[in-house]
């Protein structure tokens, strides 16, 4: 798979790989931690005021590629929102709170967990990744 030119991939394919092998290792929180690394770092988010030139930059090129493949500008940022949504999940894991910012006991990672986390990690990333490789 060829990398985007708009980001140096470098560093979320590194976590992305951590998790594989954490995965192969059956520790499930490793898994879970990398994975949470990956969507932090993600630099595509539909928070304009939070972004970088580069992430701008980044959402358009995605959300261009999306809307020339017959999806809409709402259903983008409805995806990047669950990949919000889901990244909120995965950091309850690592530290878990409730509503009124009250520490509660962290879930106990299962296989299931981590491979249901991994593999929206794997796909999410190989979806971006596709939408934004340079075309030239």
């Amino acid at each position: 798979m060829s990398k985007p030119e708009l980001f140096n991939w470098e560093q979320l394919e590194t976590s992305l790989n951590a998790a594989r092998k954490a995965l192969d290792g059956g520790v499930w929180a490793d898994v879970l931690h990398n994975c949470h690394q990956y969507l932090a770092h993600l630099p595509l988010s539909v928070n304009a005021e939070e972004a970088s030139p580069d992430s701008l930059k980044l959402f358009r090129t995605f959300a261009g590629s999306m809307i020339a493949q017959n999806h809409t500008y709402d259903s983008v940022v409805d995806l990047l929102r669950v990949k919000d949504a889901f990244a909120d999940y995965v950091a309850n894991y690592l530290l878990a709170q409730d509503k009124k910012g009250v520490q509660v006991p962290t879930p106990i990672p299962a296989v299931e967990d981590a491979h249901l986390v991994l593999h929206f990690c794997l796909g999410l990333h190989a979806l971006v990744v596709s939408r934004t490789r340079d075309e030239s």
